[in-house]
């Protein structure tokens, strides 16, 4: 039940006053007839009882109405109260104006703002405080609400007494007891503080980008002063190692071994620091390619298997059925694997390694497991931070820089994969690799070596010729090299290269980035702009990392030294090796220039059949598919174009290069349609049969002739 008000007291105790009042006027009638109580009632007593009751009861009403007014007048001096304490302390700036811009109402923020008592700003305009720009500014922002009748926002930069200041501003139009517009309210927020800090981070920001650009300059310029003596380190002591090993002196070839060990895992830990900057400073260049995932994972295992032996493990391979291919940049998963595979193994002593590979939807998972140490929740927790391993007694124990698994993970990551990990201490642990199968449809191509011809073939010498200006890293090429019976010429200058190059035609030029005349850089741009040694293969062999330029100037492959010797010399032997030809088609309905090209590319040791006629050249293909067509487009019957359709549809002839040898003008959209497949376009009458059969040598070149006739691949 509601508990009765004020009023509602007042209001009852006037009714009982008014009863009581009333009673002794209805008693003090005699009671002696019914007509003398009749006209008692309607004589003047009754008259005044009645006026008296209607008095009281007024009072009463009056009473209650008067009660009620103060009671909603005190609620109302309380909601002023609120809505003034609110108003004058906020931390926002407050101001209600007039029409003419005069200040009605100011806040205490807003005094403190404008640098004036509000009795002084109190009728006046902003004008009073501020510069004649802000002043102009408040006004046309005032007069956009006033006109458009609605609420504006803007970030304001003001100028008052009370100093500059950056505002974040809402106006509104303020209405009077009629709903019309009667003058503007504006609430600001100073976010000066604000601005000040994000300029302070962006400044920030900005240092630390330069200071991690230092850090990145600084070991790259470190990286090569570190690799340039231990090129010669590991080198000679690797040269020193054999020729002890020939003499059959066993300790002068067991200390050269400990150097070479130690060269090596120092090399190991300079490009572990590089990596992490390279990833770090956004350096890392993804470049995809299809690979079969069984076959990269057998390389793997294959190279990882004699440090297996040496700590008594057992490694093995497990591929589930329908993994097949998958777009990743091979590199840096196989760097990955390799990783894992080796920690596998390091911390593992006479148990077992596996590796499994399997593929779920569109994930490919790859587990590396072994039966080795294991660790505990809290070693996991560390594992992936750099220079963190597992314990500190890890390092001692088992050596490493603690950094191969925090670039697995950072490398997995730029290729949208991830790395999982589960341990029991002596139990051995579980690392899981999972990466997108990716896009097995259409990668990035990724640059191949140069094909298997021989410098015969292109009318050079089987001559290495060496550009560096140490003396030491031009000894340890040419060791490597003339131990297989290559000879070598050396340069040690840019100059001296270029001129050797034109006098000797080497075979392959083996060449370092930073020489003392000029770069290696000009050097290859000098040989391409060289007609007659635009196509020489180099090899670059620097400390410095690769860029992109070494895709740009046709480098066939880049080494960073140190070296290694067996795979610059495996290199090497297949260009100056023996010689290879190709299986050659030619397909023309002029009988004298087809028997005319034909003979020439037969003097240069290929294997050529010729065909008058469309028809003729694809049952000659299906029997026995070429290395390349050189195919004429206008031809009676079959015409080149119908030769080309043909071949699309065929399996087994669409692998093959196409080089189109025609005197007819190809129009632009027929271009672009047959680019896929033609190789080249030579046009008669502008090129002679040299020239043809120096395409041919370059395209051939450029193609790797595999012993599977459906593939066919192409190297830049």
């Amino acid at each position: 039940m509601k508990r009765p008000t004020s009023a509602g007291k007042v209001a009852t105790f006037a009714g009982a006053l008014l009863l009581l009042v009333t009673l002794p006027l209805f008693a003090s009638s005699p009671a002696t007839s019914a007509w003398l109580e009749a006209d008692a009632l309607l004589g003047d007593g009754y008259l005044i009882g009645l006026l008296v009751l209607l008095l009281l009861i007024a009072t009463a009403g009056f009473v209650f109405l008067y009660l009620r007014f103060v009671d909603v007048r005190k609620k109302m001096r309380v909601s002023e109260r609120l809505l003034e304490d609110i108003f004058q302390h906020s931390n926002v700036a407050m101001k209600i104006k007039d029409m003419d811009g005069r200040i009605l109402r100011i806040n205490a923020e807003a005094v403190k703002l404008m640098g004036l008592s509000a009795k002084e700003l109190l009728g006046k305009t902003v004008d009073l405080v501020a510069t004649p720009e802000t002043a102009e500014l408040i006004r046309k922002h005032d007069h956009e609400v006033l006109r458009e009748h609605g609420v504006t926002a803007y970030e304001e930069q003001v100028n008052y007494l009370g100093g500059s200041h950056t505002l974040l501003t809402r106006r509104f139009p303020v209405t009077d007891e009629h709903n019309a517009v009667a003058g503007v309210g504006v609430v600001s927020m100073d976010i000066t503080d604000r601005i000040l800090i994000e300029q302070a981070l962006r400044i920030a920001k900005l240092e630390a980008e330069a200071a991690n650009r230092a850090k990145s300059l600084f070991l790259a310029n470190m990286s090569h002063e570190l690799r340039t003596p231990l090129n010669s380190i590991i080198g000679l002591s690797e040269l020193t190692f054999e020729q002890a090993e020939e003499r059959e002196d066993r300790e002068t070839a067991e200390m050269m071994q400990r150097v070479v060990n130690a060269g090596r895992h120092l090399l190991s830990l300079i490009n572990d620091i590089l990596d992490i900057s390279r990833i770090e400073s956004g350096r890392i260049e993804l470049h995809t390619e299809v690979v079969h995932v069984r076959t990269l994972l057998e390389s793997v295992i294959n190279s990882m298997q004699p440090l297996a032996k040496a700590n008594g493990n057992r490694l093995l391979l497990e591929v589930a059925p329908g993994v097949g291919m998958m777009g990743a940049d091979v590199t840096r998963l196989r760097q990955v694997i390799l990783n894992l595979i080796g920690n596998a193994i390091k911390f593992t002593r006479n148990g077992e390694v596996k590796v499994m590979a399997s593929r779920h939807a569109e994930q490919l998972h790859i587990t590396v497991s072994d039966t080795g140490i294991g660790m505990t929740p809290d070693q996991i927790q560390r594992i992936f931070e750099p220079f963190e391993q597992a314990d500190r007694s890890i390092a001692r124990r088992f050596g490493g820089s603690g950094l191969g698994l925090t670039i697995s993970r950072q490398l997995l990551g730029l290729m949208d994969g991830r790395i999982d990990v589960t341990s029991d201490i002596q139990s051995g642990s579980v690392f899981t690799v999972t990466l997108p199968v990716g896009d097995i449809e259409s990668p990035e191509p990724r640059p191949h070596a140069a094909a298997h011809d021989t410098a015969a073939a292109r009318g050079r010498n089987p001559i290495v010729l060496v550009v560096d200006d140490d003396e030491d890293a031009c000894e340890l090429v040419r060791n490597a090299l003339e131990r297989d019976g290559i000879n070598v010429v050396s340069a040690s200058s840019g100059e001296q290269a270029l001129a050797l190059t034109r006098s000797l035609r080497p075979a392959v030029m083996v060449l370092d980035i930073l020489l003392g005349d000029m770069t290696g850089w000009d050097v290859l741009a000098a040989i391409r702009a060289d007609p007659e040694h635009a196509e020489l293969p180099v090899i670059l062999c620097t400390v410095t990392d690769p860029d992109q330029r070494t895709g740009v100037l046709g480098v066939v492959e880049h080494l960073t030294k140190p070296f290694d010797r067996e795979r610059l010399s495996h290199l090497v032997q297949r260009f100056v090796g023996a010689a290879k030809s190709g299986s050659l088609l030619v397909v023309d309905d002029d009988d004298f220039y087809r028997d005319s090209i034909a003979n020439a590319l037969r003097q240069e040791g290929h294997q050529v059949e010729t065909a008058p006629n469309g028809q003729h050249a694809l049952d000659l293909m299906r029997n026995r598919p070429p290395d390349l067509l050189l195919l004429d487009m206008i031809m009676p019957g079959m015409d080149g174009l119908a030769v080309i359709e043909a071949m699309r549809t065929d399996p087994m002839l669409a692998p093959v290069p196409i080089m189109l040898v025609t005197a007819a003008d190809i129009s632009p959209e027929v271009s672009r349609n047959l680019y896929e497949r033609a190789v080249l376009l030579v046009r008669k009458g502008e090129a002679n049969h040299a020239d043809v059969v120096y395409h041919v040598h370059r395209l051939l070149d450029r193609l790797q002739i595999p012993t599977n006739q459906n593939e066919v691949r192409e190297a830049p």
